[in-house]
């Protein structure tokens, strides 16, 4: 009888692990910070797996939280662990032998993209960090940019000073604003608006992939003829670990 192999893949972010299943669906977001967040996610995995050998695929920016759930995992000897990340980035196309000590997550990002369209493009990753990775036409990774994500320049601003708010990010529109609150939001929207524009200017027949957590924030903020050319696709990552290890035979 045939033992039924699950893919998983799964995301470690710089503040959360997310879990997919095939699809790609995403089943579970855990916070680092949440109280016994590597059982939750050991659980979780083992649901999935719901007794059948187990495939799965990683990204990760931060290897302490990997290193932990791992060996959670070390318990379950039906799983076969696959970095996808080293995998992608030593492939030959893309190619990415111009820049080093890329993370694996701005790797996968850009094979998930070209699952869903072809080159040239400049992905962003919006997360705690906005990450812009810019792929050729004849698919060499030019490098790209790292800056504060969203929610981080919220917190910067809270954490350094002693009367601003904690906000959350929001899409508003405009570039000033006539209380704190306001002035705030304007200031970060057009900061991240404004870079996005830079490489819009730089780059005039890249398209756009947005994906991660706060895409749908940036892709408000983008001007018309920028969203003409820009695709949301949140799971990217994840949809470039599983296109990695079920190539594998």
């Amino acid at each position: 009888m045939l033992i039924q192999t699950i893919f998983i893949a799964l995301d470690f972010g710089n503040s959360r692990l997310k879990i997919f299943a095939e699809g790609p669906l995403l089943i579970k977001a855990i916070a680092y910070d949440t109280t016994n967040w590597v059982d939750e996610a050991f659980e979780c995995i083992q649901s999935i797996m719901h007794q059948k050998s187990a495939v799965i695929g990683y990204s990760s920016v931060n290897a302490i939280a990997e290193s932990k759930l791992i060996q959670k995992c070390s318990k379950l000897t039906d799983i076969s662990w696959i970095n996808a990340g080293d995998i992608a980035y030593n492939a030959s196309y893309p190619d990415f032998s111009q820049i080093k000590g890329i993370g694996n997550d701005r790797v996968l990002g850009i094979i998930g993209a070209l699952q869903l369209t072809s080159a040239p493009f400049i992905t962003i990753d919006c997360g705690t960090a906005i990450t812009v990775n810019v792929l050729d036409i004849n698919g060499v990774c030019l490098g790209g940019a790292i800056m504060p994500g969203f929610s981080t320049m919220h917190a910067s601003l809270h954490n350094a000073t002693a009367q601003l708010p904690q906000l959350q990010p929001h899409s508003l529109q405009y570039s000033i604003g006539n209380n704190s609150i306001d002035a705030i939001h304007a200031g970060i929207n057009t900061a991240i608006k404004g870079a996005i524009k830079e490489y819009s200017s730089q780059y005039p027949e890249y398209s756009f992939v947005l994906l991660g957590g706060d895409a749908h924030i940036l892709y408000e903020l983008l001007e018309d003829e920028q969203k003409t050319k820009t695709s949301i696709q949140a799971d990217c990552i994840a949809i470039g670990i599983f296109s990695i290890i079920k190539d594998i035979p």
